[in-house]
């Protein structure tokens, strides 16, 4: 069941954590010091730990897609298949985040375990709604609160393939019936939820440098590594900053495609298939294949001006690259057999309108911004949606979550540097940031960007955006310096910003503990609306050394550190300059699969043997934060749902999903 068999992971108490060594900064620092109420939670993503890719009626996700069809795009060649096997283990990992002393947890919906086929004309899981009530079940249960993420970038698959997922408007609508499904199933017992994790992430990684799925590069990483700062701390020291780098641009730069000229590049190539296989037979088996066999015919290619034409002029044919409408195709192009309609001039048929299915339009210069746009749209849409139909009665809170490194001017006195670092955040916090608060883009983005390339919201839009946030999840990870690039290569979002990235130290972990005290500050004094902040992703990662045993990799000093010193620079800023940070979410739980890094990286306070059943066992960091928090052993049971019966005694919930055999 459940958890039975599964209770591999340490229960740490405080007395038995050893004690910190004396020259660490900020060592003393206590649960006591900050203000009453103030939240301390550990957080994962569905992708990254779940596992149970395809179990119980889940679909497929763009991260599915990308991590099987082409596992060259991963460091280490690995996928979210099984992972941290937390769909089988969640209470167990629950338990122990409890008994560390944890006041919440913070996990994300996988869009695919609730919708398979992306909406819910194509059907709901009911497993997959029973999968997170258990749970949201069992965090309560353990007196903790769960905190939802509606997104954290596992896009259906086939919304991908049916309209480009998240480069099309039409994904607005698929969202907000997914959420409006999570909201009534979940909202009775979820009283925090955010939209969107890390929006920038999914645009940048996946329209900029090409890293993540869909893979549309608008530059090469190289070029990319010195414009676009990374996502996490933790990545090679060899990065001149640290976009990850994972094959060479020739195979992911953009889609340069051509309708006119793309079906003779078809043909072209069908035809070297065909010729290359003649060549194969005839040199390597045609003599040998006559003397056993009487008969002996073979063809290459059926009909390849079919494959060609129907496939790359007309369109209706996979892959559906229409350099024509169908309309105008019938009377150019005659039909592929005879027995069509007798209503068509000719018989091209006609399966859906043009405006669906013509010639792949996208534009490295602008698609970041369309797909930016569309993801503060799914927020905005999101919010309404539970504002004007759940809030009132469910009392919860919903918000979003916005990741921002820190950027400092290279040369403090020259003003082009102090500038350029300015436009670097708010093309990255800024960018996301300004729209749900005031309705509108920072202003650096409308005087840097082209105005064809930046579409500014409708007054219906912008009146949406306004105000669309209950609190503001922010991830901090890093510091860069930037400086002023005044004559930027390439096209785009990386040109448009016009800064150059140097890393913060010569490790390449850019790691900056005062930055997220500047960082904070920052906001207060730029943003004087802003409301609550809760700090929902913060940790290092290290490299993961295949030699070392689980044992040795669990002495972490420089996480323990990292963690010791951010959290007193959030004390500061919440004494200093009243910054109201009420929470605070380590990342992550427990080492995962940190997306194009695969498993090459450890982000977790809790270490994962992936080559032993994904035992678990608590790296120092952990022990630390049970004695940071003052954890004790005890009995907490949360409020009953009103949907089902929690057992009193919560170990005896029961388990409902079974490991195959």
């Amino acid at each position: 069941m459940g958890d039975q068999g599964r209770n591999n992971l340490a229960i740490v108490t405080a007395d038995e954590v050893p004690a910190v060594p004396i020259e660490q900064d900020n060592s003393n620092i206590r649960r006591g010091d900050f203000p009453e109420g103030f939240i301390f939670g550990s957080g994962t993503s569905a992708y990254q730990v779940e596992g149970a890719h395809a179990a119980d009626g889940k679909g497929l996700s763009i991260w599915d897609d990308f991590t099987l069809r082409t596992p060259d795009r991963i460091n280490d060649g690995s996928n979210g298949v099984v992972a941290c096997d937390m769909y089988y283990r969640y209470k167990e990992d629950i338990r122990a985040m409890k008994a560390m002393g944890f006041d919440a947890y913070r996990f994300s919906i996988a869009w695919t375990r609730i919708l398979p086929g992306g909406r819910p004309s194509a059907g709901i899981n009911r497993k997959g709604i029973e999968y997170y009530n258990d749970v949201i079940d069992t965090v309560i249960a353990h007196g903790m609160k769960p905190f939802v993420t509606l997104y954290h970038w596992d896009l259906p698959d086939i919304l991908q393939k049916e309209y480009h997922g998240l480069f099309s408007r039409k994904v607005v609508d698929d969202f907000k019936e997914f959420v409006e499904i999570c909201f009534w199933e979940f909202g009775d017992r979820v009283k925090d939820w955010t939209t969107l994790n890390e929006p920038w992430t999914v645009t940048t990684f996946g329209y900029v440098d090409g890293t993540f799925p869909p893979s549309k590069a608008s530059c090469p990483p190289e070029l990319a590594a010195t414009k676009i700062p990374g996502h996490k701390t933790g990545l090679s020291k060899k990065s001149s900053a640290s976009v990850p780098i994972t094959r060479p641009y020739s195979d992911v730069k953009y889609d340069t495609s051509d309708p006119a000229k793309d079906a003779y590049t078809v043909a072209r190539n069908l035809l070297l298939c065909h010729a290359a296989a003649v060549n194969i037979y005839r040199t390597k088996f045609q003599v040998w294949l006559a003397t056993k066999f009487q008969t002996h015919t073979w063809t290459t290619l059926n009909e390849p001006w079919t494959v060609t034409t129907f496939g790359y002029v007309d369109g209706t044919f996979p892959p559906s690259k229409a350099s024509c409408p169908p309309e105008l195709a019938a009377t150019k192009l005659p039909a592929h057999k005879s027995g069509l309609s007798k209503k068509s001039s000719e018989s091209v048929p006609i399966t859906r309108p043009y405006s669906d299915v013509k010639y792949d339009t996208s534009d490295p210069a602008k698609d970041a911004y369309t797909v930016a746009r569309n993801l503060l749209l799914c927020h905005a849409e999101a919010v309404k949606i539970y504002r004007t139909k759940f809030q009132g009665f469910q009392k919860g809170q919903i918000g979003i979550v916005l990741n921002s490194h820190w950027a400092k001017p290279k040369d403090p006195k020259n003003q082009d540097d102090v500038d350029a670092a300015k436009r670097a955040v708010d093309f990255m916090l800024g960018w996301f940031l300004n729209p749900v608060l005031y309705g509108r883009y920072p202003q650096n983005m409308i005087d840097f960007v082209p105005p064809e390339n930046l579409a500014p919201f409708s007054p219906q839009e912008s009146e949406m955006l306004k105000g669309s946030i209950d609190f503001l999840g922010i991830n901090y990870y890093m510091t860069y310096y930037a400086e002023n690039d005044p004559n930027p290569e390439g096209v785009g979002y990386h040109a448009d910003m016009r800064v150059h990235f140097t890393n913060f130290d010569e490790s390449g972990l850019n790691v900056c503990p005062e930055g997220i005290y500047e960082k904070l500050v920052y906001i207060k004094n730029t943003y004087p609306d802003i409301p609550p902040i809760i700090i929902t992703e913060n940790g290092i990662a290290e490299q993961n050394d295949k030699n070392k045993t689980a044992k040795q990799a669990c002495v972490d000093p420089d996480r323990v550190k990292y963690h010791q010193n951010h959290l007193a620079y959030i004390l500061k800023a919440i004494n200093e300059v009243k910054s109201d940070v009420t929470g605070y979410f380590v990342w992550s739980w427990c080492d995962n699969f940190e997306w194009a890094q695969g498993y090459t990286l450890r982000f977790g306070i809790n270490y994962v043997d992936f080559m032993n059943n994904q035992t678990r066992y608590p790296k120092d960091s952990a022990k630390w934060f049970a004695k940071f928090l003052g954890a004790e052993k005890e009995k907490t049971v949360g409020s009953v749902s009103n949907k089902r019966s929690i057992e009193e005694n919560s170990g005896n919930v029961p388990g409902k999903r079974f490991r195959a055999a």
